[in-house]
């Protein structure tokens, strides 16, 4: 029996070709809808090319192509906030601003969010809905963040790519959610 996917863990593996080039391939049940229409939809806002086929998903970042920055990205669920703030994390190598909006309808808890990008070394700033990510910060102390789920925890991983040095303080929580 193929296991159903968890849609926030999923975005984030299919975002690392934004990163680094290449493709990622996931196997598994994509229902199609909700949440997996806005992960999808954001991936290819970035930039990425997507296949969908029955059981997979392939993610494709086309060799020479950066990821795309003239893009603010919505985030609806705060699920998907850590992949948004991982992808604008991605386009700041471009030294353009990357935007990020929730839209969402519930009240947004932004502690967090805030924790993520300045343990991450952004210069960012917050204007009513959205997060306005401009630079990397040259005074970058490395301390390793403590990050409240498997999701931000890879959300982190992410970000280190444009980032080196970013450490997490319990990896322990992504291997929480890994297959045995």
């Amino acid at each position: 029996d193929i296991l159903p996917l968890d849609p926030a863990l999923s975005f984030l593996l299919l975002a690392m070709p934004a990163f680094h080039g290449g493709e990622t391939k996931i196997l598994g049940n994509w229902p199609g809808y909700g949440l997996w229409t806005q992960g999808l939809d954001m991936l290819r806002a970035i930039g990425l090319t997507l296949k969908e086929d029955r059981g997979q998903v392939v993610a494709i970042a086309e060799k020479g192509r950066g990821p795309n920055v003239n893009v603010t990205l919505p985030v609806e669920n705060e699920a998907l906030l850590p992949l948004a703030l991982a992808l604008a994390m991605a386009a700041l190598s471009t030294g353009q601003e990357v935007r990020v909006r929730w839209d969402g309808h519930e009240r947004l808890d932004v502690n967090t969010p805030a924790a993520f990008l300045d343990e991450a070394g952004v210069v960012w700033e917050r204007e009513e809905d959205e997060w306005i990510l401009s630079q990397w910060s040259e005074n970058l102390e490395i301390v390793p963040w403590f990050a409240p789920d498997a999701a931000w925890s890879l959300g982190y991983v992410l970000a280190s790519f444009g980032r080196q040095g970013l450490r997490l303080s319990n990896p322990i929580s992504v291997s929480t959610v890994a297959p045995h």
